[in-house]
């Protein structure tokens, strides 16, 4: 629009003329006046339609003093003839084609570093009138959702002031509003300045992306409005726009391409708080930004992410070729990062800071579809912060690190209770691989129907990023106090592909009346310590099993994902071995035998156990993948009020429900409600599974096996 008022009130250029035609000519001693004046201007495909009303132009004196119209009419043609070419058109000019008539043909080329327009040589001629004053102006162009096309109506003025030429433009309609007031400085009859004393702009886009005059929108993408106002000069190399108030910008979004809804933003705002562009150079790299800005995003709807909403606030400042950047990024459950950056045309360097999260007041790190389900954390406090570096253009990886403190966590994983949990975790990647350390894991108490603890932890994962599940694992200590004693595994190193991973378990010195104390029938006690070592196996079998992890189960699909061969997991013992330490200890059980049964060689076992004191106390462990646990126990000693002493040996043969035993240790023990609640619900599903398998297979008759409880009594 700016150009066009140029180009009609300078002349800097003579467009061709055709099709002129007037009426009502009066002419007076100081004016002429025209009823109506019509012509096309224009050249090639680009012409424009013309017509004046109530023209009246002043001619006494010189320069000429005035022009003033009643009303001015622009629109463009779109069936054009080239008089000089004698090429008719067939077709209307598509819309796209003339909103892209004023758009400089701008290069490709990513190597070519952009510079500010020349600024126009402008010859102001001697004959533009002092003053023009155009009451109803109106201004139209053609719309793909409008046969009769859209309008803009509104007035212009301009007048001279000295050296100095005021235009003042005023266009609204269709929901779009536009004002313009400019100050062009001349010299010599030269253009030298164009100031802008102010762009009032106010645009409906989605009706102007629907008319087609928005070309290029991402699909989904729906703007709203634009609410602008700013002020500025261009001279020569120099050029500088200041906001005057801010700018606004809304629009939602909603991503159509893939199964699902993968991105969805009800509803978003961007503002320009103040911002200012000044170039003294004309390159626009030496030019300086400064820019205060927020956005706020409503219902920001993803696969990964629960519903919520957003905010953002951010600053920009310097020069182009290094742009300083900072601002804060939330959401409404307080989960807060800032961040500060330098960002160049060949490159973005970044840090980061989270916010510290309190868990006593809620959990925000649970906006992820990713956090898992069984997770609760009650108390505790989690910081972090890092860096990113990228390369531009393209955004390509370059060095990437983060450092997350976990401290004083509470919380219950599944059936297990636990407390006192400081992690340190550090992660370094580049454009290939990336490491995961764990410096130091401690954990004060943990509770799975017995308790145990301090526990601490060290380990590393290494792995590419084009296989991060199959990378490399460095363990470097792991050890947790249970019992009176530890148990501890052994430094090793794997990878998690391999079929088969071994470690080995180191079993230091554990009170034997602490394990006993645990068991539910409380009917054996014992003292002494014992050790050992148990080699624990994880190997990976062939089987059926579901490949979707919680990634791919967050995503949405409309497709129907076969079931695949995928490796199972089995935990096993082979070879295990425990031993009591000298010099033996004391064994307890507590026998009431039946009055009037006859003895029996139990009855004789039970009376030595009563008060047993043995040398040693040896076992065999093996852990089957059913969960089964066998025991070999070897058991050597007297008791002292059975023969006179005499030596004992027992050989005993223990098989044990592993997860059972561990189920009813925990309903026996203390715990909390929320890990009861878990517990009957695993129960109920496992019963539930019985049932289904039975029905299944109602031939095959298998004894149920007896939970730990009821067996012991």
């Amino acid at each position: 629009m700016i150009v066009l008022v140029l180009l009609l009130l300078l002349g800097y250029q003579l467009l061709p003329v055709r099709q002129l035609q007037v009426s009502g000519v009066a002419v007076g001693w100081q004016q002429i006046r025209l009823a109506e004046l019509s012509l096309q201007a224009g050249q090639g495909e680009q012409w424009w339609d013309v017509q004046v009303r109530g023209l009246e132009i002043g001619w006494r004196g010189w320069p000429w003093p005035s022009v003033r119209a009643q009303q001015l009419q622009l629109a463009p043609v779109l069936n054009v003839v080239d008089a000089n070419a004698g090429i008719a058109a067939t077709e209307a000019v598509p819309t796209e084609a003339i909103a892209a008539a004023a758009v400089p043909n701008i290069s490709t080329n990513t190597n070519t570093e952009f510079q500010i327009p020349q600024f126009p040589e402008i010859a102001i001629p001697t004959w533009v009138p002092e003053r023009i004053d155009l009451p109803h102006l109106i201004l139209q162009w053609p719309c793909q959702d409008r046969q009769q096309g859209c309008q803009l109506q509104g007035a212009l003025q301009a007048f001279r002031e000295g050296s100095k030429q005021v235009i003042d433009l005023q266009l609204q309609g269709d929901g779009q509003q536009v004002q313009l007031q400019l100050n062009l400085r001349t010299q010599e009859q030269r253009l030298v300045q164009l100031n802008i004393s102010q762009l009032a702009v106010q645009l409906d886009m989605k009706a102007l992306a629907a008319a087609g005059w928005i070309q290029g929108l991402p699909v989904g993408l729906v703007p709203e409005n634009i609410q602008l106002q700013l002020s500025g000069y261009w001279q020569a190399d120099e050029l500088q726009l200041t906001l005057l108030q801010p700018l606004r910008v809304a629009f939602s979004y909603q991503d159509p391409l893939n199964d699902g809804v993968r991105l969805k933003l009800a509803s978003a705002a961007l503002q320009l708080l103040s911002g200012q562009l000044q170039c003294l150079e004309p390159r626009w790299r030496q030019c300086q930004l400064q820019l205060d800005a927020t956005a706020e995003v409503r219902q920001l709807t993803h696969p990964l992410l629960k519903t919520m909403n957003w905010q953002w606030q951010g600053q920009a400042q310097g020069q182009l070729a290094a742009l300083k950047l900072s601002g804060s990024v939330q959401n409404t459950q307080a989960l807060k990062v800032t961040y500060q950056a330098t960002l160049s045309p060949a490159a973005l360097s970044m840090q980061w800071q989270l916010a510290d999260v309190f868990f006593l007041a809620g959990n925000p790190l649970q906006l992820t579809r990713l956090w898992p389900e069984l997770l609760e954390l009650q108390r505790g406090k989690v910081s972090a912060e890092g860096d990113l570096q990228l390369q531009l253009p393209g955004g390509q990886l370059k060095q990437l690190r983060a450092n997350v403190q976990l401290n004083e966590l509470a919380g219950i994983y599944d059936r297990t209770a636990f407390a006192g949990l400081t992690v340190q975790l550090l992660l370094e990647a580049d454009l290939r691989s990336f490491t995961l350390q764990l410096p130091e894991l401690v954990l004060r108490q943990l509770n799975h129907g017995f308790e145990a603890g301090p526990a601490r932890v060290a380990a590393q994962y290494r792995a590419d990023w084009s296989a991060p599940v199959s990378g490399d694992v460095r363990l470097a200590q792991a050890q947790i106090a249970i019992f009176g004693g530890q148990l501890a595994l052994a430094e090793t190193q794997f990878n998690l592909q391999q079929p088969t991973i071994e470690f080995r378990l180191l079993v230091q010195q554990m009170q034997l009346a602490a394990l006993l104390k645990q068991h539910p029938s409380g009917q054996l006690l014992g003292e002494g310590v014992f050790s050992g070592t148990i080699p624990l196996r994880y190997q990976r079998t062939p089987g059926l099993a579901s490949t979707a992890t919680p990634l791919t189960k967050a995503l949405p699909t409309t497709k129907k994902t076969p079931t695949t061969k995928a490796p199972l997991a089995q935990w096993q013992v082979l070879g295990g071995s425990l031993q009591a330490e000298a010099p033996g200890g004391r064994l307890q059980y507590q026998y009431q035998p039946v009055p009037g049964k006859k003895a029996s060689g139990m009855d004789l076992a039970f009376e030595a156990l009563s008060d047993f004191r043995y040398q040693t106390l040896a076992s065999t462990v093996e852990l089957q993948p059913d969960g089964k646990v066998l025991l070999q126990v070897k058991l050597h000693g007297f008791n002292p009020k059975l023969q006179q002493g005499r030596p004992v040996h027992f050989n005993i043969n223990v098989e044990e429900d592993l997860p059972a035993l561990l189920t009813s240790l925990q309903l026996s023990g203390q715990i909390s409600d929320k890990v009861r609640q878990r517990i009957q619900q695993k129960i109920q599903q496992q019963s539930k599974q019985q049932t289904t398998q039975q029905q299944k297979q109602p031939m095959q008759q298998k004894p149920a096996v007896k939970p730990a409880a009821e067996k012991s009594q």
